[in-house]
């Protein structure tokens, strides 16, 4: 396994940096010893909601095999603009996933998030613009696609498959253009 992915408490509230610096300190150090990494994803409705949240956990941490997993769809929900994420060192970013939106958010942002995403480029939100942000950054790493919905789950699997990879080498390709 390459990265293993872990997020804040998903309730929100706050959290006690020292103790989560501490936590993913231990953790990407035990991963570190099973030969993969992990990484932090901010979620706007937990208590570790930006990227920039996620990075003073990961720096405060300091270990290398602990680094930031960046979601187009938390960047949109946060309410930030898709550029902030190009600021990251891209040593720390874990992996990068893409996906889309509404404009609006459908229910509760964690039903928004389980429930109703869209495939890139089939929704709202600034997808070329995330990709050219990371892209920025220098990174380098594996892209992924996080594809949560109702109807994503009634596709076949083999047209799901079709729509994530068309879909995501579209926004790919736009961002190369």
């Amino acid at each position: 396994m390459r990265c293993i992915k872990i997020g804040g408490r998903l309730s929100g509230g706050t959290y006690e940096p020292d103790r989560v610096v501490a936590e993913l300190a231990l953790l990407a150090e035990q991963a570190d010893r099973a030969g993969t990494t992990v990484g932090l994803e901010p979620m706007p409705f937990a208590d570790i909601r930006t990227p920039q949240d996620a990075l003073d956990v990961v720096i405060g941490a300091g270990h290398p095999a602990g680094g930031i997993f960046l979601d187009v769809w938390h960047v949109g929900r946060a309410g930030l603009d898709m550029a902030t994420v190009a600021d990251i060192p891209a040593h720390h970013i874990a992996g990068v996933e893409l996906d889309d939106a509404d404009a609006e958010v459908r229910g509760s942002l964690l039903e928004d998030t389980l429930h109703h995403r869209r495939f890139p480029g089939e929704g709202d939100l600034d997808v070329v613009g995330f990709v050219s942000a990371v892209a920025a950054t220098g990174y380098g790493g594996p892209w992924g696609v996080e594809m949560l919905s109702r109807e994503f789950r009634a596709l076949d699997p083999g047209e799901a498959a079709r729509r994530a990879h068309d879909t995501t080498a579209g926004a790919l390709r736009a961002t190369a253009a």
